[in-house]
């Protein structure tokens, strides 16, 4: 089947190829001197889409073939001239000719100033493309960079990228995927950044319903980028680092760089109490936490001809968590007197997982590509967990010991086809194939199988009618599985459709649609028990299908010069959820899940940020949520104010959660993280070194509640546990960073109109 599809596909292209027509444009590039300029930048774009992209000959000459008739605007670039851009028609062969007017202001170090672009914002059916400010351009450090983006939030400490509505993020460079640091990635190379919160089907396959696409400039000359940066707490509880290398030319790069995040040996408290039939129990313990995260990856880009396009891109993460702990208990039945005891819990957990993936791209022309992709992962787990109370005439001892290994293989293939020049479509094809398995080594050993073939078929299109753009996609899911000994096949549906109407290049309306399948993790298949508690057993469920997730909304965008305001509505639908299944037996309290379950959500906010000119921004994030179960209902509110200021060198940055964020809530269960609000400032000492100082958990105290109330069974328990050495927590960091774009030469022309500047050595 996968074959025949595959054919299918190849086919589809083939017959798109057969019918291909256009024009021809060839062009020239010189200066104000009639010289030629050799390896300018040629962009050839069809109103936001880049329909080709080319690069000037020795004798400054471009071509393109096949061009559609239709509007198009050239963007021309080259080092130390001003860029240009001129729309032109198309309608028969055209031969062009252009001049570029050298820049006009330099000095020793070869700095250049170009316009700022961030007030620029785009708005289509799929998203937002911005784009970053000259400040924000000259960071070293790309998160720092990101923080500008109104639709992020962003954490530079801890390199995490996620969105406003805490929606699953999927990250994107130059719209291939990305899991690890962009320690390399330079803000200066950034030419947009294009934030799609209606994704099309192609990624709701996975849950992804926020996608972040960095776009870069292409490299023209040789380069080097070496970044590397370190921040460790004063009482020596918490540090983070990495860094990374690149280098390369027009032709290749190659990158490679290394994470690490330490809590190291921090002290922190749990208190606990839990109804389960006619016993109760309440226990208080201390606790230390040993967190090691290491991470390393690597890449490349190889461009071996115009047409051809190949990248590779490989991670390794590894965890080590011991968590130690000792306190008091005490155990009651009814009316009788309590018993004490003390209570040692230890935890040791230690996953690694390896990633690879293989990106090749065939340009045939300029309206059509065709992709592929391949990718592995390698999961490998070990989690041993033991639990000991033990006071007079009571004992208990409990320890769950697993291990778990993860293969899992893809193949995705796409065929992309610009019809026009305001639309394109795309059909493409995700297989994958996963292996699982989870020996259980506690009282009885046992060995948990998953495996699972999934085909993916998807086709979408995008489209633009005056000022309405629009889009739509389809998937189709297809599952064959064998959980255990049980085998199961079945298809699910996905869909996304949206649209965007421009009133003016100020103010746009968004409506969208959509509908994905969540699937469920390992840990809610697993069958055996993973609880280590007295009254309580958690087992999964291996019979679990994937729920579905059916959710609409509009989002309203202004964006007129320093303001940007985004208010939204979304309603969500979902069922056949995984339901928690309680029962209780002799005082012990059994979960485990089913697919019986509903849920309907309402959810209203905003996103607003003014841009203070050459000096920061403001911004404020709202957002309220309603949640309707089957027997109970709950809203809440949540919101956040954050900034960035520079005067000169030093930038003072931060944010303030204004609620405890996020929430989540199951129908009987509720738990609340309370979020981290800090303030940091900045130093750029030169171009090379920085140096910080910032303040985590500015005002709300690290912590962490759970309720859980099933009063059918007879069972109520709350857990709260607190981090009181990460309370206004400092922390200081230091970076340095170093470019070499180009080797200097010792004498350098200037041209200015139609004279000439000589320079000496450098």
């Amino acid at each position: 089947m996968n074959r025949i599809i595959h054919l299918l596909i190849f086919s589809c292209a083939c017959l798109f190829i057969q019918a291909q027509s256009g024009y021809t444009l060839k062009g020239t590039v010189c200066d104000t001197l009639n010289a030629p300029i050799p390896n300018a930048i040629i962009s050839l774009l069809s109103g936001d889409t880049l329909a080709g992209t080319s690069l000037t000959s020795k004798e400054g000459h471009y071509e393109f073939e096949r061009i559609r008739t239709g509007k198009y605007t050239i963007d021309i670039a080259s080092e130390n001239y001003l860029p240009l851009s001129e729309s032109i028609k198309i309608d028969d062969d055209k031969q062009l000719r252009h001049t570029l007017k050298p820049i006009k202001h330099f000095d020793l170090e070869g700095i250049t100033v170009t316009a700022d672009r961030s007030n620029v914002i785009t708005t289509s059916a799929q998203g937002t493309v911005f784009h970053l400010s000259q400040r924000a351009k000259r960071k070293n450090n790309v998160y720092e960079a990101l923080t500008e983006i109104p639709l992020l939030q962003v954490d530079p400490y801890f390199r995490k990228i996620g969105s406003p509505d805490g929606n699953k993020v999927i990250l994107l460079i130059n719209g291939i995927q990305r899991e690890s640091s962009m320690e390399t990635v330079d803000p200066a190379d950034i030419e947009a950044v294009e934030i799609m919160d209606n994704p099309p089907a192609k990624y709701l396959k996975d849950g992804f319903a926020y996608i972040v696409n960095i776009k870069l400039k292409r490299k023209m000359r040789p380069f080097q980028v070496f970044n590397i940066n370190f921040s460790q707490d004063v009482e020596l509880f918490l540090g983070a680092g990495g860094g990374g290398y690149e280098f390369g030319n027009d032709k290749f790069s190659l990158r490679l760089g290394t994470f690490v995040h330490y809590y190291n040996n921090e002290p922190h408290h749990d208190f606990g109490t839990v109804q389960s039939g006619n016993l109760n129990k309440v226990y208080d313990k201390n606790k230390n936490l040993d967190y090691r995260h290491y991470e390393f990856w690597f890449g490349g880009d190889y461009i071996p001809a115009k047409r051809h396009y190949l990248t590779f891109h490989g991670s390794f993460f590894r965890d080590k968590e011991m968590n130690d702990g000792e306190g008091n208990g005490s155990l009651q039945s009814g009316n009788a007197l309590p018993i004490d005891y003390k209570v040692h819990n230890t935890l040791q957990s230690t996953p690694k997982v390896g990633v690879g993936r293989v990106f090749y791209r065939y340009t045939l022309n300029e309206d059509t590509r065709l992709e592929n992709e391949l990718g592995y992962s390698y999961n490998a787990s070990q989690t041993d967990e033991n639990n000991l109370e033990e006071g007079m005439d009571y004992y208990y001892q409990q320890s769950v010991h697993n291990k778990l290994i993860n293969h899992r293989g893809n193949h995705i293939l796409d065929f992309i086809k610009n019809l026009s020049e305001t639309s394109s479509f795309t059909i493409g094809l995700n297989s994958s194939f996963t292996s699982s398995n989870i020996d259980n080594f506690s009282s009885i050993n046992t060995t948990f199988h998953y495996r699972s073939w999934n085909e993916y078929l998807y086709a979408g299109y995008n489209g633009q009618w005056k000022r309405l753009s629009y889009g739509a996609s389809a998937g189709a899911d297809l599952f064959f599985n064998k959980v255990e000994n049980n085998k199961d096949r079945y298809a699910r549906l996905k869909f996304s459709v949206s649209g965007n109407y421009k009133f003016n290049p100020n103010h746009s309306l968004n409506v969208y649609a959509r509908g994905f399948t969540s699937m469920p993790g390992l840990s809610l298949l697993n069958p055996y028990n993973t609880s280590t508690d007295s009254l309580l057993v958690l087992k999964g469920n291996p019979l679990l299908k994937p729920n579905y997730i059916w959710t609409t909304g509009l989002n309203y965008r202004l964006a007129k010069g320093q303001w940007y305001f985004q208010p939204y509505l979304s309603y969500t639908h979902q069922h056949d959820m995984y339901d928690r299944i309680g029962s209780t037996h002799n005082n012990v309290y059994t979960i485990t899940y089913e697919n019986k379950g509903k849920e309907e959500q309402f959810s209203s906010g905003f996103t607003l940020r003014y841009n203070l000119k050459n000096i920061g921004y403001l911004g404020l994030n709202g957002n309220y949520q309603h949640h309707y179960f089957e027997t109970r209902h709950k809203g809440w509110f949540s919101g956040q104010f954050n900034w960035t200021l520079y005067y000169k060198s030093f930038t003072w940055s931060g944010f303030i959660t204004m609620s405890p964020n996020p929430y989540t809530y199951q129908e009987f269960s509720k738990s609340k993280l309370y979020n981290n609000s800090y303030t940091a400032f900045f130093w750029q000492i030169n171009k090379n070194w920085r140096i910080d100082a910032n303040v985590r958990y500015l005002i709300q105290k690290c912590k962490s509640e759970r309720w859980t109330d099933d009063p059918s069974q007879g069972y109520h328990a709350y857990v709260k546990r607190t981090f009181p050495e990460r309370n206004f927590q400092v922390m200081i960091g230091v970076q340095y960073t170093w470019k070499n774009n180009v080797k200097r030469r010792n004498v350098r022309q200037l041209q200015l109109d139609k004279s000439s500047i000589q320079l000496l050595r450098e």
